[in-house]
């Protein structure tokens, strides 16, 4: 067996490539990118959410984040408002058809990860999420660590 084949980053990598294609192809009717239904879920969850709510919820920068945004908005999925209590501060709110595919892609979502869940034991998706979410948290202290050491 090739050491690469039982390596950690490349196999979780492997993984996301996967998960993302199958999701990708599901998505292509609702004309949506996986970075753009992540930023739906978030305001699906907490509608009105600040730019930097969304950006530390999707580890985005702000560059990045606000050409989503604006493609998002072009969509006619999201727009824009400043806060009433603090005019520095832009929310983004759901427009009615941001809204109105919610059911079709948590759907596509849905049977991607049923897939993904084929041959595992509820048990065994458990320990791996589990694993996974430990890994996270390793690797963010370790990220947070180093950049307050600069």
């Amino acid at each position: 067996m090739l050491l690469s084949e039982r390596n950690l980053g490349l196999l979780v990598g492997r993984a996301r490539k996967t998960l993302r294609r199958e999701f990708e192809a599901r998505l292509v009717a609702t004309d949506l990118t996986v970075p753009q239904v992540a930023v739906l879920v978030s305001l699906w969850e907490e509608d009105g959410r600040t730019i930097s709510q969304l950006s530390s919820n999707l580890c985005s920068d702000g560059p990045t984040l606000t050409s989503l945004l604006d493609r998002m908005e072009a969509k006619g999925l999201i727009h824009r408002e400043r806060d009433v209590h603090d005019r520095r501060v832009i929310r983004i709110y759901l427009k009615e058809h941001g809204r109105a595919i919610q059911d079709e892609v948590m759907s596509a979502g849905d049977q991607v990860l049923s897939l993904a869940k084929k041959g595992m034991t509820q048990e065994q998706l458990d320990h791996l999420c589990d694993l996974l979410e430990l890994l996270c948290s390793t690797m963010e202290g370790v990220s947070e660590n180093r950049t307050t050491h600069l």
